[in-house]
């Protein structure tokens, strides 16, 4: 599959970013790295936020390629886990300094860029929840849409943490035991 230009504007621009920091590139740069005009760059994204936003609402939509991890087991914890487990792993892609650029700016924001997607995403993850409680693999009976709400504020808090201690906590690791305690996940699950 050819990359299009905004794919190659954002990876370029995230790449420049993660080499020179996020406050040190110009948009210029991501135009000239990129073999664009600033119009072009305009026309794909409002900003040099919008290229790291670009990134993360990819990974709060379900693509194809969750949905075959999802059709790979049949245990609901393993699907949620396999919903929720590339968010922090994105984020952990993006760096600390990009990944507080975003906390300062409000994370939750580029969530709301594709509501119908969003809604598709936390629809699947209130069903496998609600699964879960009903096979007795899940043992917190709270509301499924109050859990996976929480899991959400508990990815948001465990960025924040990664990003402010420079990185030195395991954010995936630490935010999925989370995730199975608050859950209340009687088998523990191995965390890749």
């Amino acid at each position: 599959m050819t990359e299009t230009t905004k794919e190659k504007i954002a990876r370029n621009g995230l790449n420049l970013m993660k080499q020179k920091g996020y406050d040190n590139v110009t948009i210029n740069e991501i135009c000239k790295e990129s073999n664009i005009s600033k119009h072009t760059f305009y026309y794909h994204f409002d900003s040099k936020e919008g290229i790291i936003k670009h990134f993360i609402v990819d990974h709060f939509t379900i693509t194809s390629d969750i949905v075959l991890e999802v059709l790979s087991t049949d245990n609901p914890i393993d699907q949620y886990l396999k919903i929720i487990r590339p968010r922090t792993t994105k984020l952990e892609e993006l760096g600390v300094e990009i990944v507080r650029k975003l906390l300062n700016n409000n994370l939750h924001e580029p969530i709301k860029a594709k509501p119908t997607d969003t809604h598709k995403a936390f629809d699947l993850e209130i069903s496998l929840i609600k699964k879960a409680q009903d096979r007795g693999e899940i043992t917190n009976q709270e509301a499924p849409e109050k859990l996976a709400k929480t899991c959400f504020i508990l990815m948001l808090g465990f960025a924040q943490m990664w990003a402010t201690s420079e990185g030195k906590t395991k954010l995936t690791s630490a935010y999925l035991n989370s995730v199975q305690t608050v859950l209340g996940v009687k088998t523990r699950i191995t965390i890749e």
